[in-house]
């Protein structure tokens, strides 16, 4: 089993067992798949805050100031 199906059935489960929606789990899920591929694929337990606060601080930057970490970014 890889690390990605490993951590999203570790987030699958405990989003059940708060009885939390469909829908919310999987925006959670994409989330978690946006904040990965911004740390090019990294495992989150490899992670540290720094990470963290620079994801965040990415997200922070208007749109149009941002630099494409990834692929092409379509508005």
């Amino acid at each position: 089993m890889t690390h990605r199906t490993c951590l999203m059935n570790q987030v699958k489960t405990a989003i059940r067992v708060r009885h939390y929606s469909r829908k919310t789990e999987k925006t959670y899920g994409n989330w978690i798949q946006f904040f990965i591929r911004f740390h090019h694929y990294r495992h989150p337990s490899e992670m540290s805050e720094a990470e963290v606060s620079a994801f965040l601080s990415f997200l922070d930057q208007p749109y149009y100031l941002r630099t494409p970490t990834f692929g092409t970014i379509n508005p």
